[in-house]
This record gives C-alpha cells, structure tokens and sequence, in this order.
C-alpha cells in the first residue's frame, strides 16, 4: 500500500473535523442555576459534564437509584449522547434533571455565546427551555 493511501483517511477526517461545528458548542456552559457545564465529544457524539456548582458537594439527592443519591454530582455527565443535526442544532440526546432525578430528551441549538437547552418527554413541542450563556 502506497504512503498516500494510508495518509489519505487521516487527511480526510482532518478536513471534515475542520468544517464541523463542533467547536462552537465545546467548552465551558453556565445554567444560569448555579452549576458549569464542560461540553466535550466523544467519538460521533456530545457529552456535558458538570465541571463545578455553587454548591461545592452537591449530592445527588433526588436519583432513583438510592445507592447513588450520596454521590457528588460534580464530574458526572448531565449531557448525554447528542449528535448534530440540522443548523448547529443537536438532538437524539439525553439531558439528567439532578432537580427531580430523571432523564429527559432534549435537544441543544446554538445561538452565537447562548445555548437553548430544551427538554422533553416525548414531544418536544411540550417541554421547557433553558437558556446557558458560554463561559470565557
């Protein structure tokens, strides 16, 4: 096999990472609530980690899991598994509620240094948004 076709998927995935929309979303999120959100990728998907809280050891309280309701949210993932859609718009993820301990759909759109987080059981037309400001 020649050099050039064993440079060539290496050149290719850097040309497509170069036109992804991935580095506008990645980086460090308020809620607005008191917590920062640390938006990263994994493989062909977007994970958000709570990175800090008001709250040094906020613990997850409200989890259905009653063995994990001791644990300290910070370094756990709220973000789960998006993937880019549409428009800077990513969606077929997850988002964890610590407020009342429970998984919800969401779906993530990108708006310059906002982030309109909505979640939803469902139907998205029924949830609520959020809106995290980006920060520097």
């Amino acid at each position: 096999m020649s050099q050039a076709k064993l440079y060539l998927p290496i050149i290719l995935l850097s040309i497509s990472l170069t036109n992804s929309p991935l580095p506008s979303i990645l980086g460090k999120w308020d809620t607005g609530r008191g917590g920062i959100i640390e938006i990263s990728v994994s493989g062909d998907r977007l994970y958000g980690k709570l990175v800090s809280s008001r709250e040094p050891e906020r613990l997850d309280t409200k989890n259905p899991d009653p063995a994990l309701r001791s644990e300290n949210l910070v370094g756990h993932n709220i973000l789960i598994g998006f993937k880019l859609g549409k428009d800077d718009v990513w969606k077929d993820g997850k988002i964890y509620n610590p407020e009342d301990g429970r998984l919800y759909d969401a779906k993530l759109t990108l708006k310059g240094d906002e982030l309109k987080v909505r979640g939803f059981k469902g139907v998205a037309l029924l949830g609520k948004t959020v809106v995290w400001s980006r920060v520097n």
